[in-house]
């Protein structure tokens, strides 16, 4: 009998301890992890998988709607590792092609 009382006292203070450890969680203000951008940030960005022009790799296409730059990211499965391949500006170019 004793041993049950153990038991329950105990499963009560691990549920009162995560209980608070929940309650510190939500009412705290989360912090950026390390690699993200300062609040306001989220869903600047879009991403589209396709093809490289040459149709040989495939190619993430990440654009960045805030400043208006499109990235084209390759998997180099060689060397396990993502290489950019290009980065455009889309405001310069659109500006290029109507002045011609």
């Amino acid at each position: 009998m004793m041993r049950n009382r153990r038991t329950l006292i105990w499963l009560v203070a691990v549920n009162v301890l995560l209980l608070g450890a929940l309650a510190l969680s939500v009412l705290t203000e989360p912090t950026p992890a390390f690699g993200q951008a300062a609040a306001g940030r989220r869903g600047d960005f879009v991403m589209v998988a396709g093809t490289v022009s040459s149709g040989s790799e495939q190619a993430i296409y990440l654009l960045d709607l805030r400043s208006a730059r499109l990235a084209t990211v390759v998997a180099k499965s060689a060397e396990q590792e993502l290489q950019i391949v290009d980065i455009r500006e889309l405001q310069q170019d659109a500006q290029l092609r109507l002045r011609r």
